[in-house]
């Protein structure tokens, strides 16, 4: 699986941060737009564009969702109980993508959330192990 412009998509007017690899180490960009037609993305930076291959999305992962109490998780995300209980429904497979409700989806855009399993496809990052 490669990262392809699709996965970028929804999270694109959220403020999606991604990793890029460089000589000095690591730099973490806000994905700020997309060109199908060369595969590239634009990058917060001086450099403008980078290639799809070289960036990985920050996410957090659906299991961020499965261990912790409820409220715990309105609280911290500003969302209801529905929506919370949504996310847990995938990630026990009672539910797939296409038979969430359209708020669910937004919020796990908005939100970062991996939806597509790309951290564990080795496409993203989990937030939880980034250090600022």
């Amino acid at each position: 699986m490669k990262l392809e412009l699709k996965h970028l998509a929804p999270y694109l007017p959220y403020g999606l941060k991604v990793q890029t690899e460089h000589i000095e180490g690591n730099r973490i960009y806000t994905l700020e737009g997309l060109s199908a037609k060369y595969d590239r993305v634009d990058l917060d930076d001086d450099y403008g564009w980078s290639y799809i291959g070289g960036i990985k999305l920050i996410l957090h992962p659906l299991s961020d969702f499965e261990k912790v109490i409820c409220k715990e998780l309105m609280i911290k995300f500003s969302t209801s109980l529905i929506i919370i209980h949504e996310i847990w429904t995938l990630i026990q497979k009672e539910k797939t993508l296409n038979q969430i409700n359209y708020e669910t989806y937004l919020f796990m855009c908005k939100n970062h959330v991996d939806f597509n399993n790309l951290i564990e496809n080795n496409l993203a990052i989990d937030i939880n192990t980034i250090t600022q």
